[in-house]
């Protein structure tokens, strides 16, 4: 397939005019594809002052790639630049060949290839995506440890230490209806799964992580429900982070997720509302499992 590259820099001082590649652009007849560093440091250690500039761009020029469509009234100073035009093929090719400031395109080059292995190409070659990148686990332990404590405080009143500890695991071993080695993040067991919540950390600035990861997440749940539908399950999320790279992108990504939970039978769960679901769970689990409960020593 034919198409056109791009790479984006950051020029801080257009008179000197050293530069720092901040992202790559792909153009297709089927669409634009982008994507854009996920680590600012090096940027802001080239820069040496205030980059927030440079992530807004990113973040703006990502949700209109993802749309393709630009809104007049969604992009706010000073991008508003672009409310004139409409997101496609020819906006770009008149951002590449007349922004000069700060944030600067190369020139166009031809490629002929599919656009989303060249994007991949052009990550590695420009970006210098490490082959293993930083995964920002905590966000993830974080989701697991809100949702774990607050079934155990939900079901303090009710059980002793001892008991809740047999009844409420992490990282449990269990099969799915399909796959026969699963591991769920939080589960409540009692003998048989009673819950099952994944965990997914937003609050990562890796897109492919993420995406990789709400992909795991919710395989795992439906191979969960699809044994046996009376199980509770649920997606429990850390959000992006203000001041995130890609932070619009990522909410949009969340925004996904939380429809393809809602299409699985999934709730999704935050801080907000984590106690409402576990009290939801241990009524579940006092309703149909009273003896069973008694009997845990």
């Amino acid at each position: 397939m034919k198409c056109q590259y791009t790479v984006i820099q950051c020029v801080p001082d257009p008179i000197a005019n050293e530069r720092i590649n901040v992202g790559v652009v792909v153009i297709a007849d089927t669409g634009i594809v982008s994507r854009f560093i996920s680590d600012w440091r090096r940027v802001k250690q080239f820069v040496q002052g205030d980059i927030n500039y440079v992530k807004d761009f990113a973040d703006h020029f990502e949700m209109l790639v993802r749309k393709q469509v630009l809104p007049s009234d969604e992009v706010q100073a000073p991008l508003s630049i672009l409310r004139q035009w409409t997101f496609n093929q020819q906006t770009l090719e008149t951002m590449v060949s007349e922004w000069e400031n700060s944030i600067q395109f190369t020139a166009l080059r031809p490629a002929n290839t599919d656009p989303h292995i060249l994007i991949d190409k052009l990550d590695a070659i420009f970006l210098k995506r490490p082959n293993k990148p930083l995964r920002q686990e905590h966000g993830k332990r974080e989701a697991i440890k809100f949702v774990e404590n607050s079934l155990r405080s939900a079901l303090a009143p009710r059980l002793s230490e001892r008991q809740i500890d047999k009844l409420v695991h992490t990282h449990l071993a269990t099969t799915g209806k399909l796959a026969k080695h699963l591991k769920v993040d939080v589960a409540v067991k009692n003998g048989h799964l009673l819950a099952a919540t994944q965990a997914v950390a937003f609050s990562q600035n890796d897109l492919n992580a993420i995406d990789e990861d709400v992909s795991k997440a919710l395989l795992t749940l439906r191979d969960i429900r699809d044994l046996d539908s009376s199980i509770k399950v649920g997606f429990a999320v850390t959000p992006p982070r203000i001041g995130q790279a890609n932070r619009m992108t990522i909410e949009a990504r969340l925004v996904d997720a939380r429809w393809s939970c809602q299409q699985l039978g999934a709730a999704v769960i935050t801080h907000e509302n984590v106690d409402e679901w576990s009290n939801e769970v241990v009524s579940r689990v006092h309703s149909s499992d009273a003896e069973d409960l008694i009997s845990v020593s």
